[in-house]
């Protein structure tokens, strides 16, 4: 599956003249251990799923549930991995992951941080719902999934889990800004 540049959270659509970061240059993928799922992260917020060939047919919404959770998980640490990876790029050192808290401060954002829910698709056919980037749940209505073709359902649940991305990284700004707010520098 080849994803476009006009995938949403690709920075092909970004001012000339801005500069690109790590995260809106990642590209990173994952795959459930039987492989009946697949995700594709472009960007910031640009996300495809592609299920294997039959899987949509045979499995029931209990099923897709159990490995969209599945591959959510390893989706999240892909992603990461990746982000590391440029960032350190951009810093010129090795970077695997976010440096210990070192202030009060920091440790309570971090604290707050594994707390933040974020949901993509709330109410809808496909719900997505994340605390802390770690304790995943998905959601999809038995009856819409019995009724919808798979191009449907990987366009809806690819939209949700964008959705998702993108309400995560607006609260995390948030809770920066009310941990960090007098802080000089900060954003």
């Amino acid at each position: 599956m080849t994803l476009t540049s006009t995938q949403p959270g690709d920075a092909s659509d970004l001012p000339r003249g801005y500069v690109v970061t790590a995260r809106q240059r990642l590209q990173a993928s994952a795959e459930t251990p039987d492989g009946s799922a697949s995700v594709h992260i472009r960007g910031v917020s640009g996300i495809r799923l592609v299920l294997a060939p039959g899987y949509f047919h045979r499995a029931s919404a209990r099923d897709l549930e159990f490995q969209l959770t599945r591959l959510a998980k390893l989706a999240f640490v892909a992603r990461m991995r990746e982000y590391y990876r440029g960032r350190g790029h951009e810093l010129g050192r090795d970077l695997y992951r976010e440096p210990s808290p070192r202030t009060d401060r920091d440790r309570t954002y971090v604290d707050a941080r594994s707390q933040v829910v974020a949901e993509g698709g709330a109410g809808g056919p496909v719900e997505i719902t994340a605390v802390g980037m770690e304790h995943w749940t998905v959601r999809i209505d038995p009856a819409w999934h019995a009724t919808v073709d798979e191009q449907t359902f990987c366009d809806t649940v690819s939209s949700v889990a964008s959705r998702l991305v993108e309400d995560q990284f607006a609260k995390i700004r948030q809770l920066k800004v009310a941990v960090y707010a007098d802080r000089e520098g900060t954003p």
